[in-house]
């Protein structure tokens, strides 16, 4: 399980170096809009 989990982060931070300021900020946009729609499915089955 670890090793999924740490072989998993190695690849992302492999890509994520690649990333400069504008595409962080696209990314951490996107993130936040997956949030929300994630958050409003959640709050509407409770």
């Amino acid at each position: 399980m670890w090793s999924f989990v740490e072989r998993g982060a190695n690849d992302v931070l492999r890509i994520t170096g690649q990333l400069d300021r504008n595409q962080w900020i696209f990314v951490f946009a996107a993130a936040l809009v997956v949030g929300a729609f994630l958050m409003r499915g959640f709050g509407t089955r409770i």
